[in-house]
């Protein structure tokens, strides 16, 4: 998630490329199959960082055709993978590091790292699954000013 910024129900559809890209489902709804679509990694580094070409889905999850995905399936996928951050022995440790941490967060977090970089907010929506028009309402108001100091500093280098 932190590194495409896809949601957390389509993580078990992730297909990594080569080219620093990975093939992913587009999970919005449970009324309707979910899309096919095209995520970019960034930071691209962090495929070979974190070994993601070697990741093991929790619980042997796999959807990689639309057909293939079951919303039920899905929905308690995640929230077994919410709960676990619950009930872990590291509990104690990440309410204390983390408070109020969601999975969610890597995804926006991801986002606000694409408009930091100044990378292109088109292409960013279309990598998430969004509209731009979507996409600016939702990860642009939380924008704030050191990240728009930050980003003009890195247009005028």
């Amino acid at each position: 998630m932190a590194t495409f910024g896809c949601r957390t129900g389509e993580v078990p559809s992730l297909q990594l490329n080569d080219d620093g890209t990975a093939s992913c489902l587009t999970i919005k709804t449970k009324l309707s199959l979910p899309e096919e679509r095209t995520c970019f990694a960034y930071p691209g580094e962090w495929i070979e960082r974190w070994d993601l070409h070697n990741v093991d889905i929790p619980g042997g999850v796999r959807w990689l055709t639309p057909q293939s995905w079951d919303a039920k399936r899905s929905e308690n996928w995640v929230a077994a993978w919410r709960q676990w951050r619950c009930r872990s022995v590291f509990k104690a440790i990440s309410e204390e590091l983390t408070p109020g941490f969601d999975l969610y967060n890597l995804r926006h977090r991801w986002a606000m790292r694409s408009i930091e970089a100044n990378i292109n907010q088109s292409l960013c929506a279309q990598s998430m699954g969004h509209t731009l028009k979507e996409h600016e309402q939702t990860c642009h108001r939380e924008l704030k000013g050191n990240t728009l100091r930050a980003a003009m500093a890195k247009l005028t280098m």
